[in-house]
Order: C-alpha cells, then structure tokens, then sequence
C-alpha cells in the first residue's frame, strides 16, 4: 500500500514538474526573440526586401531609357531615310518680314526659277520654321509656324501618337491637339512632323513643356517650346519634295 502511494506522488511531481519545464522553456523562447541579435535579424530582412524593390525601381528605370534610345534610333533611321528621298536643299535669304498683329510671314529671295514650290518646309539646322506659302519666279513667302492659320500633322517622338500642330500668334508656344487622354506623353518629348500630310518626316519641331486636360475632357493638350527662335533667323533651307 505504502509502494502505491509512493509511486502515485511521483507520478503527480513528474506531471506537475513537465508542465513548469515546459512553461519555463515557452518563456525563453519568447525573450530569445526580443533579444537584439535577433532585432537585428529582422531588420535586415526588411533592408533586404528594400533592396529588392531599389533593384526592381532601377531596372524599370533602365528599361525606360533603353526605349526611349530605340525610339531616337527610330527617329535617326527616319531621318536618314528622309534625306535620302528629297532632292538637295535650297538654300534662301530672308529679305523682309511682313507683319499684321500676331500675324507674319517671310519673304525669302528665291522662287520658281529655283525649285520652289508651294508647302514645301522651311527649317534651319536647329529645326522647323515653317511653310512656304506662296511662290513666284524669284521669290517666295513662308508662314512661320506660329502665325494662327498654321496647322500641321505632328508625331510624339516617345509615343509614337499623330496629332495635330497649331500656331497661336507671335510670342506664344505651339499647341499639340487631340492627344489621347491615356497617352503617356510627358515633359521633355520631342515633336516632329510625322509625314502624313504636306510635309516630309521626321523634322524637328519642338519640345513638350506643358500637359493639360481639354476643356471638353475629351483630350490632352501639350504646349510645345519650338526649337528655332524664328526673331534670330537669317537663312532657311526650302525642303523640296519629289
């Protein structure tokens, strides 16, 4: 009887004895993981994480610029295709200016008898001024691209889009109309003639400055800052083509 009772005690002091180890054993585990080592641990798992989304940031980034580079390699390809197809530049002087408000046009020293014709493009080695307009035997007038009656077919260099090119008087940037209200065009793009309407491909125009919705919401609008500082212009050359 006294053996009985001796081995139910210790049966009760082991089970009593394994719950306090394992109890004991529980808290240790969780003040182990509030040490610093292992703060420390975990910190730089995040910083690891950090560095993973740094990494995936730059190469988005440099996938940017790799296509913007393959679009300017486009644009040089255009470019070279297009002196290819046109006869040799004529180069002419401005004689005078004739202005009416916000209106202009110039007189150039060459005409017919040179090659000239009507809506050919006028540009300088910084790119497009404008369009010839009228043309006679030894002279011809050019409708500079910020006179309100000009109008062309332009393309975003980067987005590739065709949208329409205004002039909105002396002083003033060109307007880009009809741009997609989902395009990505941004600040910085260049804008070049697309070749879909009077004019040869790919001359250069000018550069996005500004991006807004259309009053109709329908639309984007961009001004663009020409290239050419037409009140500085001396000589143009008269694209021509075939």
């Amino acid at each position: 009887m006294k053996r009985g009772l001796i081995t139910v005690s210790l049966f009760i002091t082991l089970f009593f004895l394994k719950g306090f180890l394992q109890n004991t054993l529980f808290q240790l585990s969780s003040n182990t993981l509030r040490l610093p080592f292992f703060g420390i641990l975990h910190e730089k798992d995040s910083t690891s994480q950090e560095d993973i989304a740094q990494i995936l940031r730059e190469n988005q980034s440099q996938a940017c610029r790799i296509e913007d580079l393959e679009n300017e390699n486009k644009n040089l390809k255009n470019c070279l295709e297009l002196k290819k197809s046109l006869k040799k530049p004529i180069a002419a002087n401005i004689n005078s200016i004739i202005e009416e408000e916000l209106r202009a046009k110039f007189l150039i020293d060459r005409g017919s008898r040179s090659g000239m014709k009507k809506n050919s493009a006028a540009i300088t080695p910084a790119g497009f001024v404008g369009i010839v307009d009228d043309v006679g035997v030894n002279y011809a007038f050019v409708l500079p691209y910020f006179d309100p009656s000009f109008s062309i077919s332009a393309r975003i260099s980067s987005t590739r889009e065709i949208v329409l090119l205004a002039g909105r008087g002396r002083g003033c940037n060109l307007k880009l109309l009809y741009i997609n209200i989902d395009s990505d065009v941004k600040i910085g793009d260049t804008v070049v003639t697309s070749g879909k309407g009077l004019l040869p491909r790919g001359i250069a125009v000018g550069r996005v400055v500004n991006i807004y919705m259309h009053a109709s919401q329908m639309y984007k609008v961009a001004d663009v800052e020409p290239f050419v500082d037409i009140s500085k212009v001396e000589d143009v050359l008269i694209i021509v083509q075939e």
